[in-house]
């Protein structure tokens, strides 16, 4: 896939697959988002926005699916961790692949 210079701005979908920040740190996340809309993209956060499993945003099953959801979302042109830390590789084997080779040319 080829980036390309975006004709409009983009929808930007945030997810949390390591540290649950927006739970943890809600002013701080709130603050990230608020600066992006500020720039006139719009901000679809994951379905693990202000939750917490103790040191990470959900298991790991949950913020690989939270990944993919945003991933098959057409109106998302951008994907964007809110944090990334220790616990992301954890998802790497339940990311679609095949999704992506075959969709995202």
């Amino acid at each position: 896939m080829k980036a390309s210079r975006m004709k409009d701005k983009a929808t930007i979908g945030v997810c949390s697959p390591s540290f649950p920040i927006s739970a943890t740190e809600p002013i701080r996340y709130e603050r990230g988002i608020k600066y992006l809309e500020s720039k006139g993209f719009q901000v679809k956060n994951g379905f693990l926005y202000k939750k917490n499993d103790f040191y990470r945003s959900g298991t790991i099953k949950e913020r690989a699916s939270e990944f993919n959801d945003l991933l098959y979302d057409e109106n998302i042109q951008i994907i964007m961790t809110a944090i990334g830390g220790n616990n992301t590789n954890s998802i790497l084997p339940y990311i679609d692949y095949e999704y992506i080779k075959n969709t995202l040319k």
